[in-house]
């Protein structure tokens, strides 16, 4: 008599790899958006000889992010 084998149902694998799919497009195109306020808010600071970021320091703290986020995305779209 031979044992058979049922492999174990993994339906929610597609519903998981949609839903992966979805943010990895979602962060690509916020990347984008993210990297323009990034380089807009170090441009206007670089202008004004650093008058930006000695206004806020939420300016400084949302480049900061901004340039994080970005690369972090990028690295992920380098994989995919």
């Amino acid at each position: 008599m031979t044992a058979t084998y049922h492999e174990p149902n993994l339906w929610g694998l597609g519903v998981l790899a949609i839903a992966l799919h979805w943010c990895e497009e979602l962060l690509s195109t916020l990347n984008g958006i993210a990297l323009m306020l990034g380089a807009g808010v170090a441009t206007v600071d670089l202008l004004t000889d650093g008058a930006l970021s000695h206004l806020s320091v939420l300016f400084v703290f949302a480049w900061a992010v901004s340039q994080a986020v970005g690369i972090e995305v990028q690295l992920l779209g380098s994989f995919a």
